[in-house]
């Protein structure tokens, strides 16, 4: 039996970038490749992806939707879509899979996930800057846990700023708030987000967010945005991490071209990442992670 204060390695993750299917030149609305999950699984598990790649021409709305489809314990579609005269040069996701085991077994922490959709509350054709949804967990925690967004579906409108950030606010122990917005003159018709949620007693799994304003002031954009950072927990070996987006800030008249990515992982922290390229202008950047113990030897 797996030890009652560390996470067992259950958790897996993953990635897809729609230049794994065609150049990155070569802009296509669809953009499909069957995946194998990472982790051997007796039933399909639940699933968690967030964008950590995006490169599209700033003379049309931004619109892309990443999406899981049709999956099984082994596999799945992982799917990149645009539409209408949007160019999506490329674009990416990162996934968290979990075994539904995690819902059975009392040893292992109670992780929750969901999504949240502003279509939820409000037709496309009505957008608007502040969008909430009241989160009820299907488990009540004993006490607040903690709670990660990250970025999924995206519908901008162009020549205007584009702007929008997701995060939790009212967290108890029963439930949350979860918040896409937007801001100034942005137009939003259409986002979703992805959360998970686990004790934040647990020990041997940590999370966080970093951003391009932890290191410099908004109006001082620049393309390559690091730093190297410290976990809030300790692990026992380095941990596996997943990352996605949950905010960015970028002037609509250049391409909006942005990825996020980490190095120089330990078991005391990393190094992480946040990186535009050409004339792209990011006056901001954000992104979530969950990190957790891989097993001793």
């Amino acid at each position: 039996m797996a030890e009652t204060n560390t996470v067992p390695d259950l958790l897996n993750l993953g990635g897809f970038n729609t230049m794994e299917v065609r150049p990155w030149d070569k802009p296509t609305h669809e953009n499909e490749k069957e995946k194998n999950f990472v982790g051997k699984h007796t039933s399909t598990p639940t699933t968690v992806h967030g964008l950590n790649w995006l490169d599209l021409n700033c003379g049309f709305n931004i619109r892309v939707d990443p999406q899981i489809i049709n999956p099984t314990p082994e596999k799945f579609t992982a799917s990149i879509r645009s539409w209408s005269d949007t160019q999506l040069y490329s674009a990416g996701f990162n996934w968290l899979e979990i075994p539904r085991i995690f819902q059975y077994i009392p040893y292992i922490p109670l992780i929750q996930t969901g999504t949240f959709d502003t279509e939820e509350k409000r037709e496309w054709t009505k957008p608007q800057l502040k969008n909430s949804k009241s989160v009820k967990f299907r488990t009540p925690y004993h006490a607040p846990p903690k709670v990660v967004c990250f970025l999924r579906y995206l519908d901008l409108e162009r020549g205007k700023n584009w702007r929008i950030k997701t995060y939790a606010t009212e967290v108890t122990s029963t439930g949350f708030t979860i918040n896409i917005d937007s801001w100034a003159d942005t137009v939003m018709y259409r986002a979703s987000a992805s959360w998970f949620a686990y004790p934040a007693d647990t020990p041997g799994i940590d999370s966080g967010r970093f951003a391009a304003t932890d290191i410099r002031p908004w109006n001082k954009p620049q393309l390559d945005n690091s730093k190297t950072v410290s976990f809030t927990k300790k692990f026992a070996k380095t941990p596996k991490m997943f990352i996605a987006l949950d905010e960015f800030d970028y002037d609509s008249s250049k391409n909006l071209r942005l990825k996020t990515s980490v190095s120089n992982v330990s078991n005391t922290g990393f190094t992480w990442h946040l990186q535009a390229w050409a004339d792209s202008i990011m006056y901001n950047a954000a992104a979530s992670y969950v990190a957790w113990d891989q097993p001793r030897d």
